[in-house]
């Protein structure tokens, strides 16, 4: 008989395929699945006995502001107790890296935290922090055109950026990529980013498209 760590038996599982459900087991041996249906031939260390319950992959929280919250509260239990194991944050053009703003914060900032908060420059410095305390949640980084903005021209945000400007916030975006970020947000509904033009989203945007022809 093979042994392993963990064996969930008699769950309703929605493997997220879009297929339907099925009453299955599931042997888990070191934090994988090894096996999948009746998983009679597996010796487990625990056995969970998931009759009428539903077992399924982790939820992607797609939007969320959680770029603090992994920092402040690790174990963030408000996620995992909805089955949240991945959170998407730096949404709606605001992301605590890569930005060092000084004392004041325009809205919607603060929905982040207070500026003392934002001390994360790169967002290898941010990884770095996330490293000395990391989250029980995966966690995926947009970076904000807010932030590039509020970092690059923080006394010009009712202007649209210059050409000189927009280089600058060229050059933070690319090196956030590189370093890990996965994609650039915006919100120009708020007033960081209401003075931006098309052509300066434009701009920013054609960044990504470096990393997506390096990737083909």
């Amino acid at each position: 008989m093979t042994s392993c760590d963990l064996l969930i038996t008699g769950a309703r599982v929605v493997d997220g395929s879009g297929g339907r459900s099925q009453f299955i087991d599931v042997a888990i041996d070191r934090e994988r699945i090894v096996d999948l249906g009746e998983c009679r031939g597996w010796q487990a260390d625990t056995t969970i006995d998931a009759n009428g319950l539903v077992l399924a992959p982790g939820f992607i929280d797609s939007h969320t502001h959680d770029d603090l919250a992994v920092l402040d509260t690790p174990d963030l239990v408000c996620k995992l107790s909805q089955g949240v194991t991945t959170v998407i944050a730096g949404n709606c053009g605001i992301s605590l890296a890569p930005l060092r703003p000084g004392a004041t914060l325009p809205p919607p900032f603060p929905l982040l935290g207070e500026a003392r908060a934002f001390q994360y420059p790169s967002v290898q410095a941010y990884r770095d922090a996330l490293a000395r305390s990391p989250s029980a949640v995966n966690l995926a980084l947009l970076t904000g055109h807010s932030s590039l903005r509020l970092d690059s021209m923080p006394t010009q945000l009712d202007q649209a950026a210059d050409t000189a400007t927009i280089s600058v916030m060229q050059d933070k975006l690319r090196l956030a990529l590189q370093q890990g970020s996965i994609g650039l947000s915006t919100g120009l509904d708020y007033p960081p980013a209401q003075a931006a033009p098309t052509d300066e989203v434009l701009q920013l945007a054609s960044v990504l498209r470096e990393f997506e022809d390096a990737d083909s």
